[in-house]
């Protein structure tokens, strides 16, 4: 839980979405019970999403060394995923 409370993204998202919405509620348990139902909605089906690629890509490697090949490209590209935070 203290990993999820440490997540400089998720106060980013949390903060930008409340004072953009902020005007359209009358109050502000509102907002957070209507932002917390959305985030959880779309927490959940981006979750079910990657499960259900994961399980699809793991049944379709079959060998050690597709295996390998498919960890050294996801690693290449979260390696590369970082680039633009330098530019």
């Amino acid at each position: 839980m203290a990993v999820l409370l440490a997540n400089p993204k998720a106060w980013s998202m949390a903060i930008a979405a409340s004072a953009t919405y902020a005007e359209l509620v009358p109050n502000a348990t509102l907002l957070a019970l209507m932002l917390g139902a959305v985030f959880s909605v779309v927490a959940t089906l981006a979750t079910l999403f990657w499960c259900a690629g994961g399980v699809l890509l793991g049944n379709t490697l079959r060998s050690s060394r597709q295996w390998k090949t498919v960890n050294l490209v996801l690693a290449g590209l979260t390696a590369l995923s970082i680039i633009p935070l330098w530019l």
